[in-house]
């Protein structure tokens, strides 16, 4: 382990997240591979992220404070700090299996031409339980499959590239508030080289109701729009205006789920549907009363049937 020449700098924005921040750092510390240094930039929060993440000793640990000014820029700035060659990505309320880096370095070790490394993912709730897991793209035919579908092709959060990948195509853009990473992955695709991931759970994604905010469908609504137009302009063979349809489609559906339920209802709403199509009916009762307490509008639990099968029709919403 190099203090002065970390061979991984890892990315990550914070922003009022004290109820998870110092569970993701720890995964982190936690890892087999020692080589990194991590990047974290308090992007304004307001509650006791920054006080938490300063109570963590760890040399490897550099901590920047800023007003706020959103995921996108936060992640750009964190990149002008890096000094590894390899850059990881990690959300401040998600976790990394201790073998995560270690996988993904083998991985670039055995393939000279991979500028891009993701894993598969497991979706936890507030309790750490797994609710769903997704295998990503092996190899740059399946990601590019997956962006003509719009749809990221690997979990941002789990990511690793070259940093010479990242200069190369100038980093984030600035003018993506939300599916930031989507666009980065559908430029990293121009690039001459492989992509690919290890074909196994490296990184739990967290899913709770505080991660959905009643105006960011919206915005991703808006964002894959303008996707659209460049994908169609990258690589037209992929793309499907069919898929694109599907997309409008489904972030309308949820957009206005928030809308007339809330956020949180919505979630819980759809994880008592889930837990309805794997016959656990305790995680149904459960999700469900959760679902009422905060919902604006009370859904009968005769509809939960209805909700469950679409969800089998649509298995991704």
């Amino acid at each position: 382990m190099s203090l002065h020449n970390p061979l991984i700098s890892v990315l990550l924005s914070m922003y009022n997240d004290e109820k998870y921040i110092q569970q993701s750092i720890y995964s982190l510390i936690q890892q087999t591979y020692k080589n990194w240094e991590l990047i974290a930039i308090d992007d304004g929060s307001q509650d006791n992220t920054y006080k938490l993440v300063k109570q963590i000793t760890d040399p490897r640990i550099k901590i920047y404070r800023q007003k706020n000014h959103g995921l996108t820029r936060s992640l750009n700035i964190a990149a002008s700090y890096a000094k590894g060659d390899f850059l990881a990505r990690q959300d401040s309320d998600d976790i990394s299996l201790p073998k995560r880096f270690e996988r993904q370095m083998d991985l670039f070790r055995e393939n000279s031409d991979y500028f891009i490394v993701g894993s598969d993912l497991a979706f936890i709730n507030e309790k750490d339980e797994i609710v769903e897991t997704r295998t990503c793209a092996r190899n740059k035919f399946q990601a590019i499959q997956k962006l003509g579908q719009l749809s990221a092709p690997f979990g941002h959060g789990s990511i690793m590239l070259r940093k010479s990948a990242f200069d190369k195509i100038n980093g984030y853009d600035e003018s993506y508030p939300v599916s930031q990473d989507f666009d980065l992955l559908l430029r990293l695709s121009q690039l001459d080289g492989e992509m690919g991931s290890v074909p196994e759970i490296l990184y739990k994604w967290r899913v709770h109701p505080d991660s959905v905010t009643s105006n960011k469908w919206w915005f991703q609504l808006v964002q894959a729009v303008k996707a659209h137009k460049n994908v169609r302009r990258i690589h037209p063979k992929a793309f499907c205006k069919k898929n694109f349809v599907k997309f409008i489609f489904t972030k309308l559906f949820v957009g206005f789920s928030y809308i007339m339920f809330s956020p949180q209802a919505f979630y819980h709403y759809r994880m008592a549907a889930k837990s309805f199509n794997e016959g656990n009916l305790t995680m149904v009762n459960k999700y469900y009363k959760h679902a009422n307490k905060t919902s604006r509008i009370k859904l009968p639990s005769n509809i939960l049937p209805l909700i469950a099968r679409a969800m089998k029709l649509k298995h991704d919403w």
